[in-house]
């Protein structure tokens, strides 16, 4: 699978090598090349610096040819509209977007085809799983 990951902060450094472990093919795209340094030594995608914002840029990082685009940048609002620049310039079917901001679930409301993942809501469902097996466990 062809997959562009934009942002190469702690998330989209660590899904670009993992991702590129298990055999697809990577292209990460960050303005900024020093954080290519977050790349694990196994990861032997292309890596592109540039300004996501910028069409050109996307171009180059053939978001026309992707099976899937995660967008991990630090801003929600960035986050937000680059997917929606995905979704309807590029046509982009699968899109994976990651907020800081619980709030910021609501910009995606009603969003086909952009899933969007919270590192907050996704640990408190986790921790609130485990009270409930453990109390599960404790009643029986």
């Amino acid at each position: 699978m062809f997959i562009l990951v934009i942002g190469c902060r702690r998330t989209g450094s660590k899904l670009a090598g993992i991702l590129s472990q298990k055999g697809h093919d990577i292209v990460i795209l960050d303005k900024n090349p020093e954080k290519f340094r977050r790349l694990s030594l196994e990861f032997s995608g292309f890596k592109i610096e540039g300004d996501a914002l910028e069409h050109d840029i996307l171009k180059k990082a053939k978001i026309t040819d992707v099976d899937l685009l995660i967008i991990t940048t630090g801003n929600d609002k960035i986050n937000y509209f680059l997917a929606q620049l995905a979704k309807t310039e590029f046509e982009i079917d699968d899109i994976y977007v990651r907020i800081k901001d619980p709030e910021k679930n609501r910009m995606f409301k009603d969003q086909s085809k952009i899933k969007v993942v919270n590192p907050l809501d996704l640990l408190l469902d986790d921790i609130l799983a485990s009270i409930d097996k453990k109390g599960e466990k404790d009643a029986n």
